[in-house]
């Protein structure tokens, strides 16, 4: 018989770390990813369970429900986007209002290319994930110049930063 997740699973902040809870068990599958390449699931156990899923229970600071885990991402991408933007109009001379708005089409894209994979497969995929920021990012960069209308140094310049993936 298949078993249901309660619906209290926890990521730690690195995403290193996912603790489920099964519903009327008092038991809880733990699992140690390595996001590389591909990812690898290893079952933790002892100690490192267990304080593990005591803190999971307990909510304490640090562990992050998949709603939360999203809303990191977001930030994660403005961070992303922001440094990125910034690196982009220094190297291409931009103005303080052209650097404003490359820096909010920059989280834009961001959060876009982050937001269209399916979280629940990106964190069963991380490869997948990949694939998809590469394909996505250079889509997105287009549709930034196309809608910054600089001129072609610039537009070159920027892309030049832009170009490698968030």
């Amino acid at each position: 018989m298949p078993r249901r997740a309660s619906g209290r699973e926890r990521t730690d902040k690195p995403g290193a770390t996912i603790v489920v809870l099964f519903e009327g068990e008092g038991t809880a599958a733990l699992v140690s990813s390595t996001l590389a390449r591909e990812v690898a699931f290893s079952e933790l156990t002892g100690e490192k369970a267990e304080a593990a899923i005591s803190a999971c229970r307990a909510g304490s600071p640090g562990w992050y429900r998949p709603a939360e885990t999203i809303a990191l991402s977001r930030e994660e991408a403005s961070v992303l986007s922001r440094r990125r933007a910034g690196a982009a109009a220094k190297a291409a001379g931009l103005d303080a209002a052209t650097t404003e708005r490359l820096t909010a089409l920059c989280r834009e894209a961001c959060v876009r290319v982050f937001e269209r994979e399916d979280p629940a497969s990106a964190a069963s995929d991380a490869a997948s994930l990949e694939r998809a920021i590469r394909v996505r990012w250079p889509e997105e960069v287009d549709g930034i110049l196309r809608e910054l209308a600089l001129p072609e140094d610039q537009a070159l310049k920027v892309r030049k930063v832009l170009a490698r993936e968030p």
